[in-house]
């Protein structure tokens, strides 16, 4: 493109007397209006027009006269028999983040190919938009208005999953394990339970298995359960559930509290899908401003400004992550070249705390049957419904209006019909308040309100919640009237910080119950040998004429060197309890961190006791747990606890420890385990040599590369690793990089003499290198091609062999003597020899 360019320009004489140089066309902005059959061109380059030349799109802005442009997009034009110039095909670059065409715009091209320029090189696609030919600089300009670009994607609220990245038959199992076996004045007892999940997918379509074993030797209970058993579709924010679903699966909406079934069978669609993308920090009302020229956009509210943001020439959605929370107005100011261009106002809407429903309305269609539990009567009378099937049919909706965050949920439960709904409202920047209720057609009720302050400067917040419920003749619904409020302080003033005070007061009035709780923690001290943390803390509880009171106070240091130890003592109802424990962390070992700790307690005139115990936590290739033990006087006990991941898919079986569904194999060649880690969305994970598998949350993107660990003892050039995938359950994708470790090779090549050869070339299959005014030379070397090639003059050339075995990321070989020992093989020196 760039010789057809230089060599059209070089042989193009123009009458009206426009410069035909290369330097001109480049410094000249816009296209030129060049009669086309007035150019004079060569055979050969009549030729290759009438074959066809790709030429960049540069879109512009018809609405300002800028030098600025953006390319857009790759058209194709041919010359014709008669001197004209016809439009080809076009090839619009949809995957640029800025400034890209509008799908308008790119349709008015694609209907545009097969026309022809006019002979001042203009081709009209639409009523405002047109093309302009510069065959000066072998390029075509296409000038729009505003509505002509694409708004830039970087910052939309709402985003569509693209297709997965795994197309093939592929499946993740997840299973987690608890046993215990104790013995306790010679009498045994072991329990063990695991659960197991495993979800099949070919590409977005996926069946997850889900079931638990259970074994209890003292209660002979040996049972295994299938709990789930569902087939899963969700694409393009639609999702299709059926089969032997939970609560969950059936709905995901809003509140259903009346599900007592052992199993469901059923199914749920609608648009409450984990293929449509929200980021919860952007505004519910997006701020899209268009820019004719690269410039700055204001945000102002009320005078003051908020934040400034520089974007280039187009059409763009501005990032309001970083606006405060809240519903209010501000004022966009747009300035090219520091001149205000454009200014309008915009209303925010970005509720605390985010808000997880897509715009617009939210719905599900979902029912089925369940699998009846027994019940019991308003009396009290138990009555045994195994066996029997109560049918279930509803609609779950939600929405964001004005600020309010709300979902309703209508159900047929076995002959009754149930109502729960559900509103949050920001009230102001400090108050937040919400409401939830059921209303069913047997009598069944309940209410629930709550109110959230948060107190000015930051120094805590008050909440209040209230519940009250009725029983109803049918449904297995547990209804109680329930009071709780809390409160929580930061104790800071006059530059002290004085710690956090938390306190809380919960109440059932149905069954006289009360229960009383104070925190208080503070930092005692954080220095270079690490921190102090003091707690102290008190809780009574009152059920009926029963009182249970308790105070502890606890000292926790955290040391510089991973570890931290804790002494604690605790009062309750006369015993008194001090407590010891100490652990420390560790670092790329199997080994996540250990503990151990004694207590000693005494009440009263029963006498003294103690009591011991410790723990490991590991974190290997297969899995992820920790182990645990203790005793104290005639007991003895021991647990395990472990999970972890088998993955299959792209002719690979791999397992680790994740609890996720979704994951990337890494196959690591010969390194050493830790020299090398993956980095997906900048976090990073530990590779061990051979096989690993790192387990993933589905239905997201994941950037994916591996590189060095930067460990100092070697460095390795890892390729072919830089990808981004998309996993949906299920899905497993294969990498295996091309590693090569690296040494730096350092040493001083001299002449038989002794005199250095200066400014020779030192050369490997990787690069090259010189020698300077003293022969030093530094090259990078590949551990499996331990070889370079030294060059005095241009007839001559010898080949060093080096010994780097053992080397780690740096090697010094010493002084290399041009004409002796040919055959040598160089080693890098020990430190005593350097």
């Amino acid at each position: 493109m760039a010789f057809l360019s230089a060599l059209a320009l070089a042989e193009m004489a123009v009458a009206d007397g426009v410069p035909a140089t290369a330097a001109d066309a480049v410094r000249r902005p816009l296209a030129q209006k060049v009669q086309l059959n007035k150019l004079a061109l060569s055979p050969e380059i009549k030729d290759m027009l009438r074959e066809g030349v790709s030429m960049p799109l540069v879109a512009r802005s018809a609405a300002q006269s800028s030098d600025e442009g953006v390319v857009s997009a790759t058209l194709t034009v041919k010359l014709l028999a008669d001197g004209s110039m016809r439009l080809e095909s076009v090839k619009p670059l949809v995957a640029q983040k800025k400034s890209v065409l509008s799908p308008a715009a790119i349709q008015a091209l694609r209907q545009a190919a097969g026309r022809v320029f006019s002979p001042s090189g203009e081709l009209s696609i639409s009523a405002d938009e047109h093309l302009q030919l510069d065959m000066m600089a072998m390029r075509v300009d296409l000038f729009l208005d505003p509505a002509g670009f694409a708004i830039d994607q970087a910052h939309l609220r709402e985003s569509v999953l693209q297709a997965p990245s795994s197309a093939a038959l592929s499946s993740v199992l997840k299973y987690s394990f608890n046993g215990y076996s104790s013995r306790n004045q010679g009498r045994g007892h072991s329990s063990a339970y695991l659960t197991f999940d495993d979800t099949t997918s070919l590409g977005v379509d996926h069946v997850n298995v889900m079931g638990s074993a259970y074994l209890d030797d003292a209660a002979s209970d040996q049972s295994v359960t299938l709990d789930r058993l569902m087939y899963e579709r969700d694409i393009d924010g639609k999702r299709l559930a059926l089969g032997m679903v939970d609560g969950w699966n059936l709905q995901s909406l809003g509140n259903v509290s009346t599900l007592n079934g052992k199993r469901m069978y059923g199914f749920s669609y609608g648009n409450a899908s984990q293929t449509l993308k929200l980021d919860a920090s952007q505004s519910l009302n997006p701020i899209d401003v268009y820019l004719p020229a690269t410039g700055e956009v204001r945000i102002k509210r009320e005078g003051r400004l908020l934040n400034t943001q520089r974007l280039g020439m187009g059409n763009h959605r501005l990032d309001t992550s970083l606006l405060q929370a809240g519903v209010y107005d501000v004022e966009v100011e747009v300035l090219i070249a520091g001149q205000v261009q454009s200014r309008r106002v915009y209303r925010v809407n970005k509720p605390v705390g985010g808000s997880s429903l897509r715009d617009g309305l939210n719905w599900q269609v979902w029912g089925g049957a369940s699998e009846a539990m027994s019940r019991y009567e308003g009396n009290g009378a138990q009555v045994d419904e195994g066996g029997a099937y109560r049918s279930l049919f509803g609609l779950s909706v939600g929405a964001l209006w004005h600020g309010m965050d709300w979902n309703l949920t209508l159900y047929q439960n076995d002959k009754t019909t149930v109502q729960e709904g559900f509103a949050s409202w920001q009230l102001s920047d400090a108050v937040r308040a919400s409401l939830q209720n059921l209303f069913a057609s047997d009598g069944t009720r309940r209410r629930v309100g709550t109110l959230n302050l948060a107190l000015p400067r930051g120094i805590g917040g008050v909440w209040l919640t209230s519940e009250r419920g009725e029983q109803g003749r049918r449904l297995n619904f547990y209804a109680r009237d329930y009071d709780s409020v809390g409160a929580n302080f930061n104790l800071r003033g006059w530059g002290v910080d004085a710690g956090s005070l938390n306190l809380s007061h919960d109440r059932d009035l149905s069954t006289g119950y009360r229960y009383m709780r104070s925190d208080y923690s503070r930092q005692m001290y954080n220095g270079k040998w690490g921190s102090a943390q003091l707690q102290l803390g008190a809780s009574r509880n009152l059920n009926g004429k029963t009182r249970d009171q308790q105070y502890y106070a606890m000292m926790t240091f955290n040391l510089a060197i991973d570890g931290n130890f804790s002494v604690g003592m605790s009062h309750r109802d006369g015993g008194d309890t001090l407590d010891l424990s100490a652990s420390k962390s560790f670092e790329d070992s199997v080994i996540d961190d250990a503990g151990v700790n004694a207590s000693i307690s005494r009440e009263g005139a029963e006498g003294q006791s103690s009591s011991f115990g410790a723990y490991v936590g590991f974190n290997g290739r297969y899995g992820q747990g920790n182990v645990s033990v203790d005793a104290e006087q005639d007991s003895r006990s021991a647990s395990v606890n472990m999970q972890g991941g088998l993955a299959w898919g792209a002719g690979a079986l791999a397992a680790g420890g994740g609890q996720d569904e979704a994951g990337i194999v890494v196959d690591v060649p010969e390194t050493p385990d830790g020299a090398l880690e993956a980095v997906l969305n900048e976090q990073t994970y530990r590779l061990l040599q051979g096989r690993n598998w790192i387990a993933l949350p589905a239905y997201n993107t994941y950037h994916f590369y591996v590189r060095d660990a930067e460990s100092g003892k070697a460095s390795y050039d890892v390729s072919e690793t830089d990808h981004e995938y998309t996993l949906y359950p299920g899905n497993v994708v294969r990498v295996t990089p091309k590693v090569k470790q690296m040494v730096t090779v350092f040493g001083q090549l001299a002449a038989a003499d002794g005199s250095p050869l200066r400014h020779v070339t030192v050369r490997n299959h990787i690069g090259q290198a010189q020698t300077d005014e003293q022969g030093n030379f530094a090259i990078d070397v590949d551990q499996h091609h331990p070889e370079v090639s030294v060059e005095p003059d241009a007839a001559e050339r010898f080949r060093v062999s080096l010994d780097l075995k053992h080397a780690g990321a740096t090697a010094w070989l010493g002084k290399i003597v041009y004409g002796r020992d040919p055959q040598r093989v160089y080693a890098p020196l020990r430190e005593d020899e350097g």
